[in-house]
């Protein structure tokens, strides 16, 4: 990183900068890389939920108090886990695509702070660029 980066997240897991995001094993160049939030575990909640509910409801005559019980707290529990967690996808080229699951507040923290590195960067890059070919036009 050099001294003229901004950065726009620092955690234990991540650094996002305006040239790079930095992770405990890869280095991503903001340039490049491209972030999604997946839902996944959410899906997965519902799903389990949706059939234990079913499981319950078919044979609530056959299970003890007990039982019903226990299904219904780990149907909360999943919902819970699939309402709080999230998965983030960060893909680059010439670099190793990875996932890291955390909570959604710190991925949707991540993710908003690579968008605006990439936005500043898009931003800045154009403007030099532009720059650039002004500066040809005059001297030529």
């Amino acid at each position: 990183m050099s001294t003229n980066d901004q950065i726009y997240f620092c955690d234990k897991r991540f650094t996002v900068t305006s040239a790079d995001i930095k992770t405990a094993t890869v280095i991503y160049p903001v340039s490049d890389a491209t972030a999604r939030i997946r839902r996944d575990i959410f899906y997965g909640a519902v799903a389990y939920s949706a059939l234990a509910f079913t499981a319950a409801l078919t044979y609530h005559d056959l299970l003890f108090m007990h039982e019903k019980l226990i299904l219904g707290a780990s149907i909360i529990a999943a919902l819970i886990a699939g309402l709080s967690l999230s998965i983030l996808q960060i893909d680059a080229r010439f670099h190793p695509s990875r996932l890291w699951i955390g909570r959604r507040r710190s991925i949707k923290s991540v993710f908003d702070a690579m968008t605006k590195a990439r936005a500043d960067t898009h931003r800045i890059g154009s403007h030099t660029s532009v720059g650039n070919l002004l500066d040809e036009e005059k001297t030529s």
